[in-house]
């Protein structure tokens, strides 16, 4: 008989995942899908710590977590990250399945993180890139192997040089994750808005018009700074350049101008800007239909719950961890969020448009959608 599973352990690490992943958030990267894996930290601990389940079902936590915190779940960030994630656990089991202990976390992580990026790397080459994604292969697989390896060398030492860990290594399996469910209502709003999001994928992805992708894409930049989420302009425009300047590098169509021996064609420009906008533009409309305030229902549910409950105590708890004393500081942190089962404030949601303002947010999303599909029909 197989050992049960750790709910409480599981949701921890997976709260921890979650937090990484925000802090990545703050490492400039040239595309918004190339990342460290920063927050691949705990599925490495956990190969030393619990068995292959146990790893594997932390991974899809993770992807589901990240997906709902950072609203991606519509968006081809989270296709590439869930991609990548899934690929680099599976490589990492493998290489502790054959090799056990003959092989030290570095050289897994390393494995990991090749894994992960030459699966987003095919992914760009289909999904976005085209043939361009062969020029950011190199850099990126060099990035990769360098992470990985930095990344192996952290969780051996964390391993090694971590109190709390090594304690919780000798724990025996808690019974169920403390996850408390939302005030009654609470999340009635979030599910609503998350079905609008969902009607509202189709007629944006599947419209061919420059100007309703332009159109509906503004539209999700607008009501996201309306609603006081933060508009980051910065990635929007480093991936609307890449993905264009990539696809114009094919020309093809109505020869728009040359620039030296190089033709800048109309179906090309069109291409790229359009791959561009939807991209973006999905991103923006997941950020806003996708809220962390979601619930879902049986066991698996209950984990999910706790591991929001633990990110709000993580990211709040006001533990500093200085240099000088870095693995107690993080050992302290540990201690306090992980033995504090007391109640987490739960994050407020970004007001809805309208909200306090005598406007019904069923409503408004109901028009939002229906909006959407507006302009498919009028501009497809």
């Amino acid at each position: 008989m197989q050992p049960r599973i750790d709910e409480k352990q599981l949701a921890f690490f997976g709260a921890f995942c979650l937090f990484l992943s925000t802090l990545e958030l703050l490492i400039p990267k040239p595309l918004p899908f190339l990342r460290i894996g920063l927050a691949n930290l705990p599925l490495l601990v956990s190969l030393r710590l619990r068995p292959p389940r146990f790893t594997l079902a932390l991974c899809l936590l993770k992807i589901a977590g990240q997906a709902v915190v950072g609203g991606a779940l519509f968006s081809y960030i989270f296709l590439f990250s869930a991609a990548g994630t899934l690929a680099s656990v599976l490589a990492m089991l493998g290489c502790g399945r054959l090799f056990r202990e003959r092989m030290s976390l570095a050289g897994i992580g390393v494995i990991g993180s090749l894994a992960s990026n030459m699966t987003q790397i095919v992914l760009a080459r289909f999904f976005f890139l085209g043939e361009g994604a062969v020029l950011i292969a190199p850099p990126f697989l060099a990035i990769g192997t360098a992470a990985g390896l930095f990344l192996g060398l952290l969780a051996q030492a964390a391993v090694e040089k971590s109190a709390w860990i090594h304690a919780l290594a000798l724990q025996p399996p808690a019974a169920r994750a403390d996850g408390r469910p939302p005030p009654p209502g609470a999340a009635r709003p979030a599910h609503f808005i998350f079905v609008c999001g969902l009607v509202s994928v189709f007629p944006f992805v599947a419209s061919r018009s420059l100007a309703a992708k332009t159109l509906l894409a503004a539209l999700y930049v607008a009501i996201a700074g309306f609603s006081g989420r933060r508009i980051r302009i910065l990635p929007g425009t480093v991936l609307l350049v890449s993905v264009t300047a990539l696809h114009c590098l094919r020309p093809f169509g109505k020869v728009l101008l040359m620039l030296g021996t190089w033709p800048l064609t109309e179906g090309a420009l069109d291409s790229g800007l359009i791959k561009a906008l939807t991209l973006i533009g999905l991103v923006y409309l997941s950020r806003l239909t996708v809220r962390p305030q979601l619930r879902f229902p049986g066991r698996a549910g209950g984990i999910f719950s706790a591991m929001l409950s633990d990110f709000e105590r993580i990211t709040g708890c006001g533990v500093k961890i200085q240099r000088k004393d870095f693995w107690g500081g993080l050992d302290r942190l540990f201690a306090a969020v992980y033995g504090n089962g007391g109640e987490a404030a739960r994050a407020a949601a970004p007001p809805s448009p309208g909200a306090g303002k005598g406007f019904s947010p069923y409503a408004l999303w109901t028009a939002f959608a229906a909006a959407n599909w507006a302009v498919y029909a009028l501009l497809p």
